[in-house]
């Protein structure tokens, strides 16, 4: 199969970020996922499991949150169970 793949980078306001965020959700739910960039686009549609990875690093200078999800097209195996993820907006509990 051949290999397409689609980068970008931008720095940009918190808000606009959001909705990327929000327009990712929205398209996962509708179950097609429409990614354009300048001439490029790839359109997805997951089914049945994914894989989800965050990571979240702070450094002295910087702080992230990443965030992948993966999936094989037309497969609902499962890859096996870990804890449960949580994310909000609050720390944890002490």
């Amino acid at each position: 199969m051949q290999e397409n793949e689609i980068r970008a980078k931008s720095h940009t306001t918190l808000n606009e970020a959001i909705s990327y965020l929000e327009g990712i959700v929205a398209s996962l739910k509708e179950g097609r996922v429409c990614v354009e960039h300048g001439e490029e686009s790839l359109t997805f549609e997951p089914k049945g499991n994914v894989t989800v990875q965050v990571k979240a690093r702070k450094k002295q200078d910087k702080e992230s949150v990443s965030l992948k999800i993966t999936w094989r097209p037309e497969t609902n195996e499962d890859e096996g169970s870990n804890p449960p993820l949580k994310i909000s907006s609050r720390p944890p509990a002490e």
